[in-house]
C-alpha cells in the first residue's frame, strides 16, 4: 500500500509542471501581442506622421504655384524672372503642430540635367538628336569654363 500513496504525489507534481508551462506559454503569447501592438501603434504614428508632412509639402507646392501665377499675369510683358520678384520669396515660417513649415522656390532652369546625355543603343533618331543637342550644350557649358570639351563625350559614355 505505500506504492499506491506515493503515485499520486507524481502525479501532483506532473500536473504541476503542466500548469507552469501552460502558464509560461500563455506569457510568451501575452508578450507577443504586447509587442505587435505596440509595433502597430508606431507604425501607426509614422504612418500618419508622413501623410502629414505629404499635405504640408502639397500645400507649400501650392502656394508657390500661386505666387508664380500671379508673378504671370502681374506682368506678362515680361520676358524674363529674376530672384527679385516675389516668387522668389520664401514662405515664412508657419507654425503646424509639432514644428513648421517652410518653402523655397528656386528655379531650376539655369541648371543642367546629366541625364539628359544617356543614349540607349536602340535609341530612335528623335531621341539621338536630342541627345547630340544636349552634348552640344555640355560641351559649351564646358568651353565657358575652360574645362576640356571632351569630359562630354567621356561622361555621355559612363551613363
Amino acid at each position: 500500500m505505500a506504492t499506491l500513496s506515493k503515485r499520486p504525489s507524481r502525479q501532483q507534481g506532473i500536473a504541476l509542471i503542466t500548469a507552469i508551462v501552460i502558464v509560461a506559454m500563455a506569457s510568451i503569447a501575452a508578450v507577443a501581442m504586447t509587442h505587435n501592438l505596440q509595433l502597430n501603434i508606431r507604425r501607426t504614428g509614422n504612418i500618419q506622421a508622413a501623410d502629414q508632412s505629404y499635405y504640408y509639402t502639397l500645400g507649400s507646392e501650392a502656394w508657390s504655384r500661386g505666387m508664380l501665377i500671379r508673378d504671370l499675369l502681374d506682368d506678362e510683358s515680361k520676358k524674363y524672372d529674376s530672384l527679385d520678384e516675389n516668387w522668389a520669396i520664401e514662405l515664412p515660417p508657419t507654425p503646424v503642430e509639432g514644428g513648421e513649415v517652410q518653402a523655397v522656390t528656386t528655379d531650376l532652369q539655369g541648371r543642367f540635367n546629366l541625364n539628359n546625355l544617356y543614349l540607349e543603343a536602340e535609341a530612335e533618331a528623335q531621341a539621338k538628336q536630342e541627345a547630340a543637342v544636349q552634348l552640344a550644350i555640355f560641351q559649351r557649358i564646358l568651353a565657358a569654363l575652360e574645362l576640356p570639351e571632351s569630359i562630354a563625350q567621356a561622361t555621355q559614355d559612363w551613363l
